[in-house]
C-alpha cells in the first residue's frame, strides 16, 4: 500500500474517531443539563398559553364560554407534561404541573356545576356522564 493511501486512511480514521467522541459528548451533556433550551422555550410558551386560558375561564361570565376556555388550558397543560417529565417541568420552569392541572380540573367541575344549573338541557344524557364531572 502506497504512502499517501495509508496517510488517507489514518486520516479518515481519525475523523470517524472524532465524530463518535463529539456525538457522546453531545449526548452526555444533554443528560447533564436535561432537555434542550429550545425545548424549554417551548415548553415556557405552552405554559404561559395554558396560564392565560385558565385565568380567561375565572374570568368568563357565560359558563359555556368558560367550559370552552378551561379545556384549552387543560388541554396545554397536558400538551406539556407530554412533552416533559414532571420533574423538570418543575425544575425548569417552576411550576408544579401536576397541581396546575387538578386546579383546573377543579374549576371544570365548578363550571360544569354553573352550567347544570342555568341550563339543564346542555348536560349530557349518557351512561357515563358521572364519570366526566356532569354530574350537579
Amino acid at each position: 500500500m502506497e504512502k499517501s493511501t495509508k496517510i488517507a486512511l489514518v486520516c479518515a480514521a481519525g475523523v470517524i474517531v472524532l465524530i463518535i467522541v463529539i456525538s457522546i459528548v453531545s449526548r452526555i451533556s444533554m443528560s447533564w443539563t436535561g432537555s434542550n433550551p429550545d425545548t424549554i422555550d417551548k415548553a415556557g410558551r405552552i405554559l404561559r398559553a395554558a396560564s392565560q386560558w385558565s385565568v380567561t375561564a375565572e374570568q368568563d361570565k357565560n359558563p359555556v364560554l368558560a367550559l370552552m376556555h378551561n379545556t384549552a388550558a387543560k388541554t396545554y397543560v397536558n400538551a406539556l407534561r407530554e412533552m416533559l417529565p414532571d420533574a423538570e417541568i418543575a425544575s425548569a420552569l417552576k411550576v408544579d404541573a401536576k397541581d396546575m392541572l387538578q386546579k383546573i380540573e377543579k374549576m371544570e367541575q365548578k363550571i360544569h356545576r354553573k352550567i347544570a344549573a342555568v341550563a339543564p338541557a346542555l348536560i349530557p344524557d349518557a351512561q357515563f356522564t358521572g364519570r366526566t364531572g356532569w354530574v350537579p
